[in-house]
């Protein structure tokens, strides 16, 4: 899968639980707007404040509307865990699977190989969710280029915003295999990373401001680099915004604005009345 992927937010009701029902209209507002496909489960989709079960709810529905290329994000630490999840969502149509290395508990190299050998003998492609920042601890070279050597994951979302780290880590993959999937995580990074030849995004503003992403993927594929420029600035300017307030409350604010409803982030991740105000004020002078 290649192209502009969307990291989907989890709709929740007032009450904090699943309002699977808004999934549907979120779907269609997404598609309408050009998008290639869905990472769900993820940072966006608030996957720590997710439990097993809930995982696989939001899974199924996702599922049940656009099967074909949705990644499901099954993270679990304790790899028997993380499998089982995974084989359920395989048995609901995922043709994807993506996974953070363990968090919080440090594994060997030895083992977070050993995690993605597990994960790789399912039969779908794999794709390794890589976030240092949030991972806690950074994983080397090496350890990667060894996981796509051994054909143990199919492809990376590289959530950074270091561009030399990514240039790096992008070359020596492809230098192992060619076809070896490489995302930008990070949308601060979309012109660089996609510059550098970047097989897509998974991408949380796109969220908010599908258009512009889409603008700007087409702008560095027609090497208009001015341009792309010119809407990466415009992005950034949403990220500031966004970043304003805990993650990602104010996508799921920024969405109502565009008049999809997906309620409130879980407790305990606030929307401040500043940070409401300062995204409307950035959204409407950009026209969206």
């Amino acid at each position: 899968m290649k192209g502009l992927i969307v990291a989907t937010v989890t709709p929740f009701k007032d009450d904090g639980t699943l309002d699977l029902d808004a999934i549907g209209p979120y779907v269609d507002y997404l598609k309408r707007s050009g998008v290639d496909g869905f990472f769900i489960n993820g940072t966006t989709g608030e996957l720590s404040l997710l439990s097993f079960e809930e995982k696989l709810e939001v899974a199924t529905k996702f599922l049940s509307l656009t099967p074909e290329n949705t990644i499901v994000g099954i993270h679990e630490n304790y790899p028997r865990q993380a499998v089982k999840l995974a084989k359920e969502v395989m048995d609901r149509g995922a043709k994807y699977i993506a996974s953070l290395p363990p968090v919080y508990m440090r594994p060997s190299d030895k083992g977070i190989v050993q995690f993605y050998e597990e994960l790789s003998k399912l039969g779908v492609p794999v794709i390794m969710y890589y976030y240092p920042k949030r991972l806690g601890y950074e994983i080397s070279v090496a350890t990667i280029s060894k996981l796509v050597e051994e054909g143990l994951i199919d492809g990376i979302k590289y959530t950074t915003s270091n561009v030399k780290d990514f240039y790096f880590l992008m070359k020596a993959l492809k230098g192992v295999r060619s076809d070896f999937l490489v995302y930008v995580g990070d949308d601060v990074a979309l012109l660089y990373g996609l510059s550098l030849g970047a097989d897509g995004a998974v991408s949380g503003i796109a969220n908010i401001a599908p258009e512009l992403v889409r603008e700007l993927m087409e702008a560095v594929k027609q090497s208009d680099l001015k341009k792309a420029a010119d809407l990466q600035e415009k992005i950034n300017d949403l990220i500031e915004a966004v970043d304003y307030a805990d993650y990602p409350t104010a996508v799921k604010e920024g969405l109502k604005y565009r008049g999809v409803f997906v309620g409130p982030s879980r407790s305990p991740l606030l929307l401040s009345n500043t940070a409401s105000s300062m995204l409307y004020e950035t959204m409407k002078r950009l026209g969206l």
